[in-house]
């Protein structure tokens, strides 16, 4: 008796793994990978969307990355950034090995770029933004932006370097500045073009 009750219990589980309820459309659906832990439907994949494990948030396909295999990760591009960010965090405070590395790298980097600017060059081109952001006009916890990042192959000269609240110097990083500013709701037009000089499309 306690053999077949664990045969019409197993017999159910493999059932359910054959079913899933999708987090995006909100219905149950068959489960083509087989496993528990799928969150979205074959149909909402189809159509561009996703669940994502860490945040909850459903959004569209390519705000995931991929793994090596090339199949869509379980989190968004977003949340897999914060868990990295926290991740080197802790290990740059408790891995001695780890942190000398990182110290390594950062030299070898900041002794390739070009250029260098005075306090007062600084002074100067924050005073022309009245010591706010450049990007949002925030007043607090203004830091120094490389419009075009380092890491992109900007120059640490002064004509390249705008005062950002760190929200904004966080948000840009190492992206181009036009495609970020232009995606913000504070763009400002105006704000761009001071920063970059020029001309923009009209579009933008």
């Amino acid at each position: 008796m306690l053999r077949k009750s664990a045969v019409l219990t197993g017999q159910d589980s493999a059932d359910r793994r054959k079913r899933m309820f999708c987090k995006v459309c909100s219905k149950e659906k068959p489960n083509s990978k087989g496993g528990s832990k799928a969150t979205t439907c074959t149909d909402c994949l189809s159509n561009g969307f996703k669940y994502c494990n860490a945040c909850g948030e459903v959004k569209q396909l390519f705000d995931f990355g991929t793994d090596t295999l090339g199949r869509s990760r379980s989190s968004c591009k977003q949340c897999q950034a914060k868990h990295s960010a926290k991740y080197k965090k802790i290990k740059y405070a408790t891995d001695e090995e780890y942190r000398v590395k990182r110290l390594e790298q950062n030299h070898e980097r900041r002794t390739k770029v070009k250029g260098s600017y005075t306090p007062d060059e600084w002074h100067n081109k924050a005073a022309q933004y009245n010591f706010s952001c450049a990007y949002c006009g925030r007043t607090t916890n203004i830091t120094c932006d490389h419009v075009i990042a380092l890491s992109a192959g900007g120059s640490n000269e002064i004509s390249n370097i705008v005062p950002a609240c760190s929200t904004c110097n966080y948000s840009k990083g190492a992206k181009d500045v036009i495609e970020w500013y232009t995606s913000q709701a504070f763009f400002s037009k105006e704000r761009l073009l001071k920063i970059i000089g020029g001309e923009i499309d009209a579009e933008r």
